[in-house]
């Protein structure tokens, strides 16, 4: 229904029919009910709810951008070093349940001294390059994250020594094999595998950290596992300042 004055009307038509004694229809009596401004309510409802649930998505995306940016390492764009103990403390509850549990730490190989001789922003874009190829190079259950510094880290959940082995060296050859730029660029590796229930996260990166002293020590673009250098003191490389 039409109306110049009001505009658009919305109206409920309710017929009911009139008989004859042999059941014939006569006639009927007709009612409208305008329900203009209910329906109109019930639009300005919609409305709303439409308009509430995209307010709703918007802040549930800027809710992930927070959380992610909360656990990202701002330059490379993989996890940062809070992110990498709270994946390394999660999986480090499976290994109560008998699962093993490996952490690789690698660092770029005389970093500073190609900071020292192509700028800090050339570093940068090193270091960039560096998580992407470790994120390319990853497979499931292998966690990259930024340590600090030039140093990166992986978690490696399921993964034996053996295991472990292999995939540090998977990353070192794609980290060699990079056509970098300025210079070639390599890094040495470091791996630990938990050893028992009673273990500690921090007692696993301190093996792997002797690990990688001992790698930078004996060529640097290598990996060792610190099973395999057991018979070293591993505190004593601990409390030895590391080469850059």
């Amino acid at each position: 229904l039409k109306s110049d004055e009001h505009g658009e009307r919305h109206l409920i038509c309710n017929v009911i029919p009139m008989h004859g004694v042999n059941g014939e229809v006569l006639g009927g009596i007709a009612t409208n009910q305008d329900i203009t401004e209910r329906r109109q309510a019930e639009q300005c409802i919609q409305t709303f709810a439409r308009d509430l649930e995209l307010q709703k998505q918007a802040l549930e995306e800027a809710n992930l951008r927070l959380s992610t940016l909360a656990v990202t390492d701002g330059l490379t764009g993989v996890w940062n070093h809070r992110r990498f103990r709270e994946q390394l403390e999660t999986e480090f509850a499976t290994v109560k349940r008998g699962a093993q549990v490996s952490v690789i730490l690698l660092d770029v190989d005389h970093f500073k001294l190609y900071n020292d001789a192509f700028g800090h922003p050339a570093g940068d874009e090193v270091l960039k390059k560096v998580a992407q190829i470790l994120e390319r190079a990853s497979r499931e259950h292998e966690s990259v994250a930024r340590y600090g510094g030039e140093e990166f880290a992986i978690v490696l959940a399921h993964a034996d020594a053996a295991t472990a082995k292999v995939v540090a060296e998977r990353m070192r050859q794609a980290i060699a094999d990079e056509p970098w730029l300025l210079r070639q660029i390599t890094a040495s590796f470091g791996v630990a595998t938990a050893r028992g229930v009673d273990e500690s996260p921090e007692e696993v990166l301190q093996r792997a950290d002797a690990a990688l002293y001992y790698s930078k020590q004996h060529g640097r673009n290598c990996v060792a596992h610190f099973d395999e250098i057991d018979h070293l003191d591993g505190s004593q490389h601990l409390a030895l300042k590391r080469p850059a």
